[in-house]
């Protein structure tokens, strides 16, 4: 199973400049499944139920594509994200902090935002700044 860095690092070299199809080609029903699972975000109480809805909002920004090769490699990282249970940094069941769910969604609402607004350049600067943000939070922070 890849470790979180290299899915990661994989998903930046790719999910921004997917921005531009997800923007020309999602529905509004796209666009309300996305705000249903920000909204699962903002009130998630354990760490697992946080995760799982982070990652269906993007795969609902996958699916939107309408391309099913992309949607299979995201179906993909999912299976490995819980393969491992999301690394076990935290017991599933534990508790996720406020502070951590307004920056996740400070991060990803701006993103969808650009998507609703079918501007596809700033949707893929914003996916490329959550990746990167990420990412160099790994290596501060492991």
């Amino acid at each position: 199973v890849p470790t979180y860095t290299e899915i990661l690092e994989g998903r930046l070299l790719f999910e921004p400049m997917m921005m531009n199809m997800v923007a020309s080609r999602a529905t509004e029903e796209d666009f309300a499944e996305m705000r249903r699972h920000l909204d699962g975000i903002r009130d998630a109480q354990e760490w697992i139920i946080y995760k799982e809805h982070i990652y269906a909002v993007h795969q609902a920004m996958f699916a939107a594509t309408r391309n099913r090769f992309l949607i299979q490699i995201f179906d993909n990282v999912i299976a490995d994200r819980r393969a491992v249970q999301y690394d076990g940094q935290h017991s599933v069941n534990a508790s996720v902090s406020t502070m951590v769910r307004e920056q996740t969604l400070k991060e990803l609402v701006p993103l969808v935002e650009a998507l609703e607004a079918r501007d596809g350049k700033l949707a893929q600067k914003r996916a490329d700044d959550y990746f990167t943000h990420i990412l160099v939070s790994l290596s501060l922070y492991g």
